[in-house]
């Protein structure tokens, strides 16, 4: 890496002296404490901040958090601090957006008869989170929950009452968002044995085609009391159906059950593989501990000075929202799915989804491009990929989905700076001609690569490109964040070209960086 360290020197000095209240601070907190124990996830979860509590690893694939709140915009993470009921918890969730998506694989446990919606009443008093765990006592039905994560797994603890039987839902069927237009395309279940289910979900939604498989093993043995496929009851070894779900029954035997639950985009071996790999067993305090250890050191990535836990609680809590996403998107044997929607594989770097990149082009990815080149490093060849893969570069790339949100071009923003610091691993050839291909209306070319849906992309560009110099207000809205956005990623390309040695184009970009 080319980066002057003295960069890194000056950047951490003034990190320092921002948050140092008092100059005569000579220990830090870290002779006592641990960044990790700053964080409170419950800040952004109530008004509209749209963050959830539950626990995840850094840029994790599974987000293993309750969902108190189904539709409307204060669903987009599926949690809003207001609320006191529990519909359960669901292992993929969204962090800070602005649009609802995801909530797949929901698992409640609850006593007593069945409810054809089962839901867990609850008292915040009760609620803790730090990361990478979270606990709640679901009052109605006396059961104490906790959750902690790995990357790909989400493992439950669920303590019941004495002398009753332990019930699990699992839900297939459940997503977030359901009156903004998100829906179930397919939901299939497997009895594999007494301890074990596995199955797929399909979905269309913000991601126009959403898959996720499951496997998810159980502590104890269970019977299954009822399973019901599209409001009718099921039975058999395998239920298929757009809605699925299933009522297990543990018996009235020990007090707890405990549940491990991975999750893939490639299929349900490769959620298997995930599974195995990660949590070979069953001690739940062992995982937990892992993910605090991994928080802590993935935020000791920056150590600030203060006798103000205030300041430390927000500048820490930030800093993990901040690490929320881009999400791992890829199983244990580097299998992921592609914009094309085929299976890929790679060994090269990890694959991300979930690039809320006109977001996160101006503050975000600079950040992450100081404290963490590595994974800058597979972002950027991530989005590469997805070029090659769709035809394009995405802005908003979800489950493989090319969404269309948003404004421009921005990963071209990322990928000039990647370059400017002189990153290794990139190839800057295939980095300009994504940039060029992106920033140019071809419908011929999205038409023919991946999800048709990319031709959103691109959408308001033949104004601009026409050389009209401007975006008319009266073609489109939000016409001169347009017009601002396209000059800016423009002048980015042209530091690409620059950089390639492409005097022709940096002149032309340059030229309408302009405009």
């Amino acid at each position: 890496m080319n980066y002057p360290y003295s960069k890194f020197v000056i950047f951490g000095i003034a990190i320092s002296l921002f948050f140092s209240c008092d100059p005569s601070v000579k220990e830090t907190v870290y002779d006592s404490f641990k960044p990790a124990a700053f964080v409170d996830p419950f800040i952004g979860t109530g008004f509209h901040g749209h963050t959830f509590p539950g626990p995840s690893m850094p840029f994790g694939m599974v987000q293993l958090s309750p969902d108190t709140h189904m539709d409307g915009w204060d669903a987009s993470s599926g949690y809003h601090y207001d609320d006191d009921t529990i519909f359960g918890f669901s292992h993929t969730h969204l962090s800070g957006t602005g649009i609802g998506d995801y909530g797949d694989i929901l698992v409640l446990p609850f006593t007593g008869e069945i409810a054809p919606s089962p839901a867990a009443t609850f008292k915040k008093s009760s609620e803790k989170a730090s990361p990478g765990y979270y606990q709640v006592h679901l009052d109605n039905f006396g059961v104490q929950a906790e959750l902690t994560a790995t990357h790909r797994v989400g493992m439950h603890r669920y303590t019941f009452p004495k002398g009753q039987d332990k019930k699990v839902m699992v839900d297939v069927g459940h997503i977030l968002q359901p009156g903004w237009g998100h829906r179930n395309v397919k939901n299939e279940i497997e009895f594999v044995d007494n301890k074990t289910i596995r199955g797929t979900k399909r979905s269309k939604g913000w991601a126009f085609d959403h898959r996720i498989y499951f496997y998810m093993e159980f502590s104890s043995p269970y019977t299954v009391e009822s399973t019901i496929s599209d409001d009718q009851s099921s039975e058999g070894k395998k239920v298929s159906g757009t809605d699925v779900r299933s009522y297990l029954n543990f018996g009235g035997d020990d007090a707890q059950v405990l549940v491990k639950v991975s999750i893939s985009a490639v299929s349900v071996d490769g959620a298997e593989k995930n599974l195995k790999a990660e949590v070979p067993d069953w001690g739940f305090d062992q995982v937990r501990a892992a993910a605090e250890s991994t928080w802590n050191k993935e935020l000791s990535k920056i150590k600030v000075e203060s006798k103000d836990k205030n300041l430390l609680t927000n500048f820490y809590t930030a800093l993990y929202h901040s690490m929320m996403a881009p999400q791992l998107y890829q199983d244990v044997d580097g299998q992921y799915l592609g914009m094309d929607l085929e299976v890929h594989q790679t060994e090269e770097f990890n694959n991300y989804t979930v690039f809320s990149l006109w977001d996160t082009f101006r503050a975000f990815d600079p950040l992450m491009s100081i404290i963490d080149e590595k994974r800058t490093t597979d972002w950027v060849n991530g989005l590469l990929k997805k070029y090659e893969q769709g035809g394009l570069l995405p802005k908003w790339p979800l489950a493989a989905n090319y969404t269309g949100t948003m404004v421009g071009y921005p990963a071209v923003a990322v990928i000039a700076d990647a370059m400017a610091k002189g990153y290794e691993g990139i190839d800057y050839g295939k980095a300009f001609d994504a940039a060029m291909a992106s920033s140019q209306y071809n419908p011929q070319l999205i038409q023919t690569n991946g999800n048709p849906r990319a031709v959103k992309l691109m959408t308001n560009h033949t104004y601009y490109l026409n050389k009209v110099g401007f975006v008319p207000s009266d073609s489109t809205s939000e016409s001169v964040s347009y017009g601002l956005e396209f000059a800016y990623y423009d002048w980015c390309i042209a530091q690409i070209a620059k950089n390639q040695g492409k005097s022709a184009e940096y002149k032309t970009y340059m030229d309408r960086s302009t405009w």
